[in-house]
């Protein structure tokens, strides 16, 4: 993904993450049980800021991209064409996420994927 792409991904973001609750990402009053927030929330503001990104049509949540030779991979977000092919994926992780789990959960069916030639960034 380009640093022009990231950058204005980012820009996008942070205007929409102003208009959460005081310590919505630095405490945890928004990420426990009953109250499990942050995930949610934060899928949806990155779907629609990767939404409004040149080239793309819409972003779709929990897509599931599997193909005949049994790889499979599921990011939160695949931003799409008009053509419906992906464009750019990604992952939130929650801040009670454990970090461990990344590499296996997320990269490695990643990495299976782009091994059959998928050229989007992740």
């Amino acid at each position: 993904m380009s640093p022009k792409l990231v950058t204005e991904l980012v820009g996008r973001l942070e205007k929409r993450i102003e208009l959460l609750p005081e310590g919505f990402y630095d405490t945890f009053e928004y990420t426990r049980t009953g109250q499990n927030l942050t995930h949610p929330v934060t899928v949806g503001l990155l779907a629609a800021v990767v939404a409004e990104l040149a080239g793309v049509a819409i972003a779709t949540i929990d897509h599931r991209l599997n193909n005949r030779n049994g790889t499979a991979f599921q990011p939160d977000i695949l931003a799409v064409s008009r053509e419906l092919n992906p464009v750019l994926a990604i992952d939130y992780e929650s801040p009670n996420s454990s970090d461990a789990r990344v590499p296996r959960k997320d990269w490695a069916p990643y990495a299976c994927w782009r091994a059959t030639g998928a050229t989007f960034p992740y």
